[in-house]
């Protein structure tokens, strides 16, 4: 198991479940919020969105378990500020073959 990330609401774990990597969002002293988030979850189907393997709900911790599909590509914002990089870098090397 280990940290991908940690948010105000919990952390992200990198987790082998079944022989299958995960990420699996641990949220302490869930509430109806972080409810709202798996019933959306699970009503979701698209390739685009990452998918819900499942949830577990831990009472003796008051801890809930969001198993979600693993992309090893890093975070969304991430690949973003490398295409936008990138896109800059295209643009500047254009320009000057203009020249």
């Amino acid at each position: 198991m280990s940290l991908l990330g940690q948010g105000a609401f919990g952390s992200v774990f990198k987790e082998k479940i079944g022989g299958v990597t995960c990420a699996v969002k641990r949220i302490k002293n869930y509430d109806k919020e972080a409810m709202k988030e798996v019933v959306t979850l699970v009503q979701l189907d698209s390739k685009y969105i990452i998918r819900l393997r499942g949830f577990l709900l831990e009472d003796r911790e008051r801890q809930l378990c969001i198993i979600m599909e693993y992309c090893g590509g890093g975070s969304l914002r991430r690949q973003l500020q490398a295409l936008q990089r990138k896109s800059r870098e295209v643009g500047m090397s254009e320009a000057a073959a203009d020249r």
